[in-house]
């Protein structure tokens, strides 16, 4: 995370929403580069959204077609590509809805250089009710309902962040969530 003292002043940001495929992508950097602006991360935010904006323009192209145009564009730029990918709504029906590897398409799986995973607790507990079964006594409700609060309580504002594929070392770290700035912390002890 940041250090305390660095602002975000200190970071260049240059924000373009309006790219629709990867060749406009191409040429914004390299009107950055021809303006000496320093590149160090390019961030697509919605890789799906890349993959409608060529449909939009008539072309078709998978997402490994993107992926690997990443790849080569992260080469071409010497710089780092940071991907977000949303997972199928199906992993919410299941037991344990903490994303997985599996939950990616092999080919997009296999051409990430890191995989990483977000889970909020919290999401999945926020909508969860107890509901009192028909031989259960009034003090087995009320402490089932307890713990479930408890959980809730506990994983408010937390996120779980999974290395799932790196290079190096792979686990899991919790960190603070504030969803007003929609920012990330260490946790306070």
């Amino acid at each position: 995370l940041l250090n305390g003292n660095m602002t975000l002043q200190n970071f260049p940001l240059y924000i373009n929403d309006l790219v629709l495929d990867l060749e406009d992508l191409r040429e914004n950097l390299i009107s950055l580069q021809e303006k000496n602006k320093t590149i160090g991360l390019i961030v697509i935010d919605n890789l799906q959204a890349l993959e409608n904006g060529f449909r939009a323009k008539g072309k078709k192209i998978s997402l490994f077609g993107i992926t690997c145009a990443l790849k080569n564009l992260a080469k071409e730029f010497n710089v780092p590509v940071l991907v977000n990918l949303g997972l199928d709504k199906k992993i919410e029906e299941r037991k344990n809805p903490r994303p997985r590897l599996s939950d990616l398409p092999s080919k997009e799986r296999e051409m990430a250089d890191v995989i990483m995973f977000l889970h909020r607790e919290s999401y999945y507990l926020s909508n969860k009710f107890v509901t009192k079964h028909r031989n259960e006594s009034s003090k087995a409700f009320t402490l089932r309902e307890a713990k479930l609060q408890q959980k809730k309580t506990k994983a408010q504002n937390k996120v779980e962040v999974t290395i799932a594929k790196n290079h190096g070392p792979t686990g899991k770290v919790i960190l603070s969530w504030d969803p007003m700035y929609v920012c990330f912390k260490d946790l306070k002890d």
